[in-house]
């Protein structure tokens, strides 16, 4: 059984220009550097486009080329000699990478793609290395809400109809009904929203039920989600997302299995809908950066929740992300399928929920 304890490896990138001052914290240890990279380079204009291609998959190797050039160039220095140090030192544990990064332009770099060479060893796609994204930045955000709620979990599974028929969301739906059927009613209870419901029936949901964990089923952008109004279909803004949200005091965690709900800003910090979120106060925040297909979408989903619900961690959010996308990476190592999905974790454990550990047969016996 793998071992829950992880040590954390901060990495803060600062400044507006290259070389963007990085910053690595270990063990009341810390190291200076710089991150060199011209984000406006072609090559990541490129990478970028390759990356999210749903259809057309970039390729291992040109994952690995993009994840090897991210790593030489932040991991380099003293703070490679304190990396390989808490590579040495965490033994049987695991190490959770954690990264705070203000200039918008770099935090749109595909970090999920980090690749240590040496160790041959995705970062993100590792259960031993889980990759988390942060915001520390005071000015804009709240204290998070406290990370652990205990049994039984109120999820709420909210599937908006697709007006364009390309989101197949009852077959997303069963497959979640699916995974959490399989799990005990003392532990988990599902609660289901469909249909063309606006982002207030939403936060009605959320209030009337006490929700933990929204996993949200629509089209997005960057700035905003598909939801309705009046019978109608609207782009809701990140703003009026976060504005109806205000007073869904229970949220510990939202899923938004919407494309490019992920997508980091270029121009702006705080501008798109999964780090509003954050200022929310919720802890924990997973969107997509790329568009994502509904096969990968339902295979994502379902690795994550079996993982986080009945895995050898339950409850770690950041443990559950890992596993999840070591299996997806697993499966198909061309895509970047494994990547598309980014985790805003904000609180220095990823425990957020406080749940039955899975039965041993010692357990079952007694």
């Amino acid at each position: 059984m793998p071992n829950c304890q992880y040590a954390n490896f901060d990495i803060t990138i600062l400044g507006t220009d290259p070389p963007y001052p990085v910053s690595a914290q270990f063990d009341g240890q810390s190291a200076e550097g710089a991150f060199t990279e011209q984000v406006d380079d072609a090559f990541w204009q490129e990478i970028v486009a390759r990356l999210g291609a749903v259809h057309h998959p970039p390729g291992s190797a040109q994952i690995r080329a993009a994840g090897t050039r991210l790593f030489d160039s932040l991991i380099a220095g003293d703070i490679q000699r304190l990396w390989i140090r808490a590579e040495t030192l965490i033994g049987s544990g695991g190490l959770r990478v954690r990264l705070a990064i203000q200039p918008p332009r770099v935090a749109a770099l595909p970090w999920e793609a980090l690749f240590d060479r040496d160790r041959n060893r995705l970062l993100a796609a590792s259960g031993r290395t889980p990759l988390v994204r942060m915001e520390t930045q005071s000015r804009y955000l709240p204290a998070p809400r406290p990370l652990k709620s205990h049994a039984p979990l109120n999820i709420l599974v909210a599937a908006a109809e697709d007006p364009y028929g390309e989101i197949d969301v009852a077959a997303q739906q069963r497959a979640l009904a699916d995974r959490f059927a399989a799990l005990p009613q003392d532990q988990v209870y599902v609660h289901q929203q469909s249909g063309r419901f606006s982002v207030v029936d939403l936060a009605q949901e959320i209030a009337a039920n006490d929700i933990d964990l929204l996993h949200l089923i629509s089209h997005g952008q960057a700035d905003s989600l598909l939801l309705w109004h009046n019978d109608r279909p609207v782009a809701v803004q990140a703003g009026a997302v976060s504005a109806a949200l205000e007073r869904a005091d229970s949220l510990r965690m939202v899923y938004l299995s919407a494309c490019l709900a992920g997508r980091a800003s270029e121009r702006a910090a705080f501008t798109t809908v999964g780090p509003q979120l954050l200022q929310l106060g919720i802890p924990a925040v997973i969107a997509m950066q790329f568009a994502v297909s509904d096969a990968d979408a339902i295979a994502f989903a379902d690795m994550f929740y079996r993982e986080l619900l009945s895995g050898p961690c339950p409850g770690a959010v950041d443990a559950a992300m890992g596993y999840a996308r070591s299996s997806m990476y697993a499966l198909n190592p061309d895509a970047f399928s494994f990547g598309t999905p980014v985790l805003w974790l904000n609180a220095a454990d990823g425990t957020v929920f406080q749940l039955a550990p899975p039965a041993t047969d010692a357990t079952q016996a007694s």
